[in-house]
């Protein structure tokens, strides 16, 4: 009898050490370990920008998400663009240089993401014809409209 009492004492004993009894098991808290946020989307603020002057400029905004979906504050951004003769970029902000399309990129770790800027001239205010005088000289605009400047002494100006 003393055999199987002590037995149990020792079985006691045991599940005592190992934080509590044989249907809760041990006490200490398990933990998950966290991930590390990474990379995983990039959203632009503008896919496909179209300006029609020189030296526009337009400030572009990347954002990062990692793998759960939440925004990454302060992930870093790469940006590049295809063609520093059509636009330059930094830090996102966007300036037209000259006539064609370009593609603008950013990237953040292992993520890209691509939009364009496509510039075109405006043509308004241009002038399709210019004809001089001896002190005067007159034009027409591409829309249409005509105009005269200089010496105006017997009223030729109009």
């Amino acid at each position: 009898m003393m055999t199987r009492f002590l037995k149990l004492s020792s079985l006691a004993l045991l599940l005592t050490a190992c934080g509590g009894d044989s249907t809760t098991g041990p006490t200490s808290a398990s933990s998950t370990p966290e991930l590390t946020p990474v990379a995983t989307s990039i959203e632009l603020s503008d896919y496909a920008l179209a300006v029609t002057s020189l030296g526009a400029i337009t400030q572009l905004t990347a954002t990062v998400k990692d793998q759960n979906g939440a925004t990454m504050a302060n992930a870093t951004v790469a940006w590049a663009i295809s063609d520093n003769l059509v636009a330059t970029v930094s830090a996102g902000r966007i300036t037209s240089i000259g006539p064609g399309v370009a593609i603008i990129t950013a990237a953040s770790g292992p993520v890209t993401v691509t939009g364009t800027i496509s510039v075109t001239l405006s043509t308004d205010g241009l002038w399709t014809s210019i004809t001089s005088g001896g002190g005067h000289a007159c034009g027409v605009t591409t829309g249409g409209d005509g105009y005269c400047w200089g010496y105006n002494e017997f009223g030729q100006l109009g």
